[in-house]
Parts: C-alpha cells; sequence; structure tokens
C-alpha cells in the first residue's frame, strides 16, 4: 500500500555528510514524490520532487531525470503547463537528449495549445526514437496516440490509435491501450467495450481489461454488473492501483444511492 510506504520513508530519513547522504536523501523525497502522485496526492507529490531536486542542487548531484519527468507529470495533472514547460526544460539540460523529456514537452505544447512547438517536439521525438532507441513505427505512434488523448485531443488521438492498429491489427498492447482510451476518455464507450470483450475471449484473467470493462459498465449504467467485475479483477491483481480503489467506491456509492 502507498500509504505503508510513505510511513516508512518518512520514518528512515538518511543521515550523513558524505556526497552519497544527498543521492540518498533526494532518492527518498523522490519516492515520496511517486508514493504520493500514485494516490492523487498531488500537492505533497509536487513539494516531494521539488525537494528532490533542491537537495540535489545542494549537494552538487546531478538530477536523475526522472525526478524531473514525474514532476512535470503532475503539474501536468493538475493543468499547470507554465511549471510543466520549465520543469522539462530544466531536466533536459542534465540529459539534452533524453526521448522521454522531449515526450512529455510535446503533450505540454499540445495542452497550451501551441501546435507549432509541439510540431517541433513531435518530429524530434521520433528522430530520437527512430534513430537512437531503434523504435518502429508501430511503437512510435502507439506513443503518440497516448500524447494526444493526455493533452485532451481525442479525435486526433483516435486517429493515430486507427492508424497504429492498422499497422498491427493483432497486437494485444494496441488493443488494450486502444480500449482505455475510448473507455476512460467517453470518446466511445460502447466500442471500447466491444474490444475488451474481444481481449476477454483469450485473455479471461487479465484484470486490467476487467476493470477497463467494469467501468465500461458502470458509464453505461449497468453498475451492478460493473462492481462484480471491478471486484472480481481487484482480486487478480499483484499491486496497489487507486484508480481501481476509487472506482470501486464511486460504483458502491451509486448503487447504494439508488436502494435508498
Amino acid at each position: 500500500m502507498p500509504t505503508c510506504r510513505i510511513r516508512f520513508l518518512r520514518k528512515n530519513r538518511p543521515l550523513g555528510t558524505h556526497r552519497r547522504f544527498g543521492v540518498r536523501l533526494a532518492s527518498l523525497q523522490y519516492n515520496l514524490g511517486t508514493a504520493y502522485s500514485s494516490i492523487h496526492q498531488f500537492d505533497r507529490a509536487i513539494e516531494a520532487y521539488e525537494k528532490a531536486l533542491e537537495i540535489s542542487s545542494q549537494w552538487g548531484v546531478k538530477d536523475w531525470i526522472w525526478t524531473s519527468a514525474r514532476l512535470g507529470a503532475v503539474y501536468h495533472q493538475v493543468g499547470d503547463h507554465d511549471k510543466e514547460r520549465e520543469v522539462y526544460e530544466a531536466g533536459l539540460r542534465n540529459l539534452p537528449n533524453n526521448y522521454d523529456i522531449v515526450f512529455e514537452q510535446g503533450k505540454c505544447a499540445l495542452s497550451r495549445g501551441d501546435t507549432a512547438a509541439a510540431r517541433g517536439y513531435i518530429e524530434r521525438y521520433e528522430t530520437l526514437c527512430y534513430e537512437e532507441r531503434f523504435f518502429d513505427e508501430p511503437r512510435i505512434t502507439h506513443r503518440l496516440g497516448h500524447m494526444h488523448a493526455h493533452a485532451g485531443l481525442y479525435k486526433e488521438a483516435e486517429d493515430i490509435w486507427q492508424y497504429t492498429r492498422r499497422l498491427e491489427p493483432y497486437s494485444l498492447y494496441h488493443q488494450r491501450c486502444h480500449a482505455e482510451f475510448l473507455i476512460q476518455k467517453d470518446f466511445d464507450v460502447k466500442r471500447g467495450l466491444e474490444i475488451v470483450n474481444n481481449i476477454l475471449e483469450s485473455n479471461p484473467d487479465y484484470y486490467d481489461i476487467l476493470y477497463f470493462k467494469g467501468i465500461a459498465l458502470h458509464k453505461l449504467g449497468q453498475s451492478e454488473q460493473a462492481l462484480e467485475i471491478l471486484q472480481q479483477a481487484w482480486e487478480k491483481r499483484f499491486s496497489y492501483r487507486h484508480d481501481h480503489y476509487l472506482a470501486i467506491k464511486e460504483v458502491e456509492q451509486t448503487l447504494a444511492n439508488i436502494n435508498n
């Protein structure tokens, strides 16, 4: 449970004066930020990630690139795209060709409505993926689908998902993420449900797909069946997922309101 991890991290603050102490202390704050973010306590996550960057600067420790990436992602969650942009720019000063940060810059630019900047980031991202990561086209377009979806550009995201699935029509990975988009973003819940039902025919214990099915059924007004499916998926999970927990609580509340 993330709350248990938070208590552990807060009680086990490293001690020392050596440079390695700074590394450990920054790592502790990073892990706290990740734990807070996982349970949607975004203000505390921002505080912890910012503290990690501050400690790294004070101790002359080169920022671990994921601190900037995770902090920017939280700023994206809360809608502060100006701060998000600043964090990514600072992160790239340490690792100029980090393709993950460039991806996030593209998402941030799209969210701000800066299509010219977004186009430049996307082109750079594609180049880095092809030349340094050796990704193929479906893997790149898959991530671009996520980028546009997270930026709220659903029509563009759907076009990219359709193109990606034509490139690899039998990819479970593409099907799973396309269905998640259709359901979670309310773009086409019924079609998303069709996709997850097709996946479950050959993968009946796929808990993420069961989770998406439960979400879809709830959105379509079938809350009793949704709760049953969500609970089945919860029992199959190997680790805690806060979105899943909140979904169960929401459906339970909906059913309680109906019964009252």
